[in-house]
């Protein structure tokens, strides 16, 4: 990772220092550093609020384009952080594997082959969920809730979820509840 020089000199011809571009060197002052980085933490966190880009503009008095270009330069930023720390975390993941025994290993395989293939699956859109609590199952110490939507699953709109109860063999249905709306965030359920 590249490190920041601040230098309080103004440079007027650039072109005779274009070496030192070439290693990563900044030209700003630390006051001019400072602003800028006020600057994009001010649109973090209009963004945060739910703000477009638009809207930010409009607050701060800019072009859309001016905050387009600071977010990337965030995002940009965010990115390679993000893939130091995991850099850094591979490399303790790899000293931590090294110490581990064969049959520790071979296990470690699995179980990371396992989460990758869960991670794979996409979510389905489902209109229908329907929820069994097996109570047969219960007595005997399998597990008693069972889906009949594979998960991961994402509700549309106007769909519902069924609860039914089994027990001895017989179906008994319990409920409905109705998705009314749905959002990244949360999602609206109503019973009937």
């Amino acid at each position: 990772m590249v490190g920041r020089v601040f230098d309080n000199v103004k440079h007027i011809n650039m072109k005779e220092k274009a070496e030192y571009r070439r290693i990563g060197k900044n030209y700003k002052s630390l006051p001019q550093y400072k602003r800028e980085r006020e600057w994009r933490r001010r649109i973090l966190e209009l963004q945060g609020k739910g703000l477009t880009i638009d809207q930010i503009a409009s607050e701060l008095g800019v072009s859309g384009r001016t905050v387009k270009r600071d977010l990337a330069r965030v995002r940009s930023y965010v990115e390679s952080q993000r893939a130091f720390a995991l850099q850094l975390q591979n490399e303790l993941e790899r000293e931590e594997f090294s110490r581990l025994s064969l049959s520790q290993k071979l296990e470690r395989v699995k179980q990371l082959v396992a989460l990758e293939r869960d991670m794979r699956r996409k979510p389905r859109f489902c209109s229908v969920l329907q929820v069994i609590v097996d109570l047969d199952a219960l007595k005997a110490g399998k597990p008693a809730v069972r889906y009949k939507a594979q998960f991961p699953v994402r509700m549309l709109e106007n769909s519902r979820i069924n609860l039914d109860l089994m027990y001895e063999g017989k179906v008994l249905h319990l409920g409905r509840m109705w998705v009314a709306n749905t959002d990244p965030k949360h999602v609206d359920l109503q019973t009937n």
